[in-house]
This record gives C-alpha cells, sequence and structure tokens, in this order.
C-alpha cells in the first residue's frame, strides 16, 4: 500500500511539472514589440507572454539556431493547439510539443511534420534585437 501511495505522489508530482509549461517573460507594447536576443543562445529557446486586448495570454517563442539564426512562432502547433500545451525546449536543440511529442530541430528550415507544426511568428531583426507585430500576436489569439 506505501508503495502504491509513493507512485500516485510521483504520478502527480509529474504530472504537474507537464501541465505547467515553461516559464515565459511578459513583454508589453502595442504596435511592434521590440525584444533583445543577445541572450538567446545557439540551439536554445526563450518562451514569452503578451497580454492581449481581451486579456488573454498569447505565447510565443523566439530560438536561435545552431547558424546564430533567431525564429519565431507561437507556443502552439497546428494541430494540437486546442489542448493549450505549446512547446517545451530540449537542451540539444530541439523544440518539442508537450502533447504529441513530435520533435522539431531549430535549424530545420521548414519546421513540421504532418499537421503538427509550429505557427511561424513574422519578426523583423535588427541586429540584437527582434519586433513583433501585436497585431500577429492578436492574430493568434483563438489558439489560446
Amino acid at each position: 500500500m506505501l508503495a502504491g501511495a509513493v507512485a500516485l505522489v510521483g504520478l502527480t508530482a509529474s504530472l504537474t511539472v507537464v501541465g505547467i509549461g515553461p516559464r515565459t517573460t511578459e513583454v508589453v507594447g502595442i504596435g511592434a514589440i521590440t525584444i533583445a536576443t543577445s541572450d538567446i543562445k545557439p540551439g536554445s529557446v526563450k518562451f514569452y507572454s503578451y497580454q492581449g486586448a481581451s486579456g488573454d495570454k498569447i505565447r510565443f517563442l523566439l530560438s536561435r539556431d545552431e547558424t546564430g539564426d533567431v525564429r519565431a512562432a507561437i507556443d502552439a502547433c497546428q494541430r494540437c493547439y486546442t489542448f493549450h500545451k505549446g512547446y517545451t525546449a530540449s537542451r540539444d536543440g530541439y523544440l518539442i510539443c508537450r502533447l504529441c511529442g513530435n520533435r522539431y530541430k531549430l535549424s530545420d528550415k521548414t519546421l513540421g511534420i504532418a499537421t503538427c507544426n509550429p505557427v511561424k511568428l513574422p519578426i523583423r531583426k535588427n541586429g540584437d534585437t527582434v519586433q513583433v507585430n501585436s497585431n500577429d500576436l492578436e492574430h493568434n489569439r483563438s489558439m489560446f
């Protein structure tokens, strides 16, 4: 009985960690939102949240592949977004869907398997910063 209780506590703890998701950095702005990218290392991902006009949190991410290119995506995929899980990042340069487990190499220009594709977010790069248009975030509000 004690072993069953320990197993249940372990399962509950692991489900809680999976349910939380990655921490986000909140950003604000109307129109162009400027975000510094100097702290995003090659092979890594940083998660952000933006409070939309309706009050909903719209999550997105910036990643830097091994070549140094910065990319952006909504923290939801075209297929699994209805479950509101989003992504997590691995230490070896992959973006991982928290629902279906599909893995996307950050350096892959096409990103996506079947219909489980990260929703791309257009950005404008300017040195060590990128600009995200708040209208592009609002356009994807229904995913949250």
